[in-house]
C-alpha cells in the first residue's frame, strides 16, 4: 500500500523502514499537531509558521488568553491548512498544570470531522 508521509516521531519499521501514514484523516491530524506546537520561526524559510502553544502553558487561565489561543489558531489554520475548518475549541482544565485543548474541525472535501485534543 503506497504511504502519504513519514509518522512523527520517527520509528523503524521492517515493511517501509519508518512507520509510515497511510490515510488521509492521520496525516491531517499529524499536519495539524505540528501547526500547533511549532512556535513562529521555528520552521526554516517559513518564519510565520506555528501557533507556539507551548508559550501559552504557564499563563493564568483566564478568558483573555483563551481568546488569544482560539484567535491563534484559527489564523494558523487559515493560512496554512486552509481546506480545515475548525468549528469549536475548548479548554479544559485536566490538572492545574496543564493546559488542555480540544478542537472540533472538518475537512469538508474529504468528509472528516474530528475531534483533536492536546495536553500540554
Amino acid at each position: 500500500m503506497s504511504s502519504f508521509n513519514v509518522r512523527l516521531p520517527l520509528r523503524g519499521d521492517t515493511d517501509d523502514g519508518y512507520t509510515m501514514i497511510k490515510d488521509l484523516k492521520t496525516m491531517i491530524l499529524q499536519n495539524f499537531k505540528m501547526l500547533l506546537l511549532t512556535n513562529p520561526g521555528e520552521r526554516v524559510m517559513i518564519p510565520q509558521y506555528g501557533a507556539g502553544i507551548k508559550r501559552y502553558l504557564f499563563e493564568l487561565d483566564r478568558i483573555d488568553l483563551q481568546n488569544d489561543v482560539r484567535n491563534k489558531i484559527t489564523e494558523q489554520v487559515e493560512l496554512f491548512m486552509p481546506y480545515v475548518r475548525v468549528e469549536e475549541i475548548g479548554f479544559g482544565n485536566a490538572s492545574p498544570t496543564a493546559l488542555q485543548i480540544s478542537i472540533r474541525y472538518s475537512v469538508p472535501t474529504l468528509n472528516i470531522r474530528d475531534l483533536f485534543t492536546l495536553e500540554l
